[in-house]
């Protein structure tokens, strides 16, 4: 009768968190069919990023053309173009009406990933309530101002999104009561995996790897971490980094010795640059108090952490 209680129970565990086929194609279909009309509504996106390297640094790189022109793009010159070699195609072969829609359509893919995080999260309750619940959280996401002026544009922040949430995700079901031990130690190599490709493309997002690191072991009792399950996500990180980054951190050694180039100069000490890190001092906090009211300064429509203009009562909610 035990054995028989358990089962049930494992069961309705399983029917609850389970995502169909059919919620996770028509997300994805919202998602993508929002951003796309966003995108058309808006007009042609040409950013002063898109201006100043996420062409040219690809043109650069394909041409050989990298020691030849004498930084055009500032110390933006040297980022890694893997990124932004789809875009550089798209831009090159297809209408900018066509090429606007492309690149909206994939931001539009955080939808569906907020939305199955969202349910592999909240595993008690119905399915309607999970759904609907899930789906606030996906509308809100895409619903952030910052998210919305880089919709069609060849800005990457919500590109190199998908891997960090697609990470979240094969945690979350990592997480299942009803995942096997291999199953589990899969899931921590898949997060690893697309955390490493998303730092390896854009380093912003090593943030995103070094805390998902600290958090494991901080919650290493709460998620029943182990040495093997940890290792599995630590490999998965190295070989997710090595193909979108560690390439390119090679170039930047054997071309400037300093595989960071031009950055954490004062470390390397590169010829190529002066010894600096070159961190923009504009937006980071000058004292705890100042960080811990960014929330509500962007709720009154302030903006000390970027140079666009925007406003957001969203992280002073959660704040609260």
């Amino acid at each position: 009768m035990q054995d028989q209680a358990t089962s049930s129970q494992t069961a309705l565990a399983r029917d609850r968190v389970a995502v169909s086929k059919v919620e996770i194609l028509l997300a994805a279909a919202l998602g993508m069919a929002y951003t796309v009309l966003w995108a058309m509504d808006a007009g042609k996106g040409v950013t002063w990023d898109e201006k100043n390297y996420h062409y040219y640094n690809v043109y650069a790189w394909m041409s050989g053309r990298m020691d030849y022109h004498l930084a055009p793009a500032g110390q933006h010159s040297w980022l890694n173009p893997l990124l932004y070699v789809p875009h550089y195609w798209v831009i090159n072969h297809l209408p900018p009406v066509v090429a606007g829609g492309i690149f909206a359509s994939w931001v539009g893919l955080n939808f569906v990933l907020i939305y199955v995080l969202a349910r592999l999260v909240l595993v008690n309750g119905s399915h309607w309530l999970a759904g609907g619940i899930a789906a606030v959280c996906g509308i809100v996401g895409l619903s952030d101002p910052l998210f919305q002026t880089q919709i069609g544009t060849s800005d990457t922040d919500d590109l190199v999104s998908l891997p960090v949430l697609g990470s979240l995700c094969a945690l979350a079901w990592a997480s299942r009561a009803e995942s096997s031990a291999k199953a589990r130690n899969i899931a921590y190599g898949i997060a690893g995996l697309l955390l490493g490709a998303a730092a390896g493309l854009k380093w912003t997002c090593f943030v995103y790897a070094a805390g998902m690191t600290v958090t494991l072991l901080v919650l290493w009792r709460v998620l029943k971490m182990n040495p093997r399950r940890f290792l599995w996500f630590a490999a998965g990180g190295i070989a997710g980094y090595v193909p979108a980054g560690g390439y390119w951190n090679w170039v930047l050694w054997n071309g400037y010795q300093n595989p960071f180039f031009p950055y954490w100069n004062r470390y390397f000490r590169s010829p190529w640059a002066v010894p600096t890190n070159y961190r923009d001092m504009r937006f980071p906090p000058d004292s705890l108090q100042t960080a811990l009211t960014f929330p509500f300064q962007w709720f009154v429509g302030l903006h000390p952490t970027s140079e666009a203009v925007f406003r957001t009562a969203v992280f002073a909610f959660l704040s609260v």
